[in-house]
């Protein structure tokens, strides 16, 4: 998959963002992953929301590594391989 990329224990996933949506979710869409909030982007809201469902979905620290003000993202999921990270998004 061409949005995870291991580093060391951790997996740097890139995620496309889409804000002021009716409801949250994450979705495997033809090989991306798009991160769906209901927050706009507006004083850190979205990212936030974005992090905490990532930590609720995989059970893991995630950090917000780059993409602060951009609609593609790249998240860090810690102590995870891109192969155990798959099996979650399924």
């Amino acid at each position: 998959m061409k949005f995870l990329k291991q580093v060391g224990s951790d997996t740097l996933i890139t995620v496309k963002v889409k804000t002021r949506q009716s409801s949250n979710m994450i979705r495997l869409e033809n090989d991306e992953l798009f991160i769906y909030v209901k927050d706009p982007p507006i004083k850190n809201k979205a990212n936030r929301t974005i992090v905490k469902l990532m930590r609720k979905r995989f059970k893991n620290d995630v950090n917000l590594e780059y993409g602060q003000n951009s609609t593609t993202k790249v998240l860090r999921i810690c102590n995870m391989s891109p192969s155990q990270l798959l099996e979650l998004l399924r």
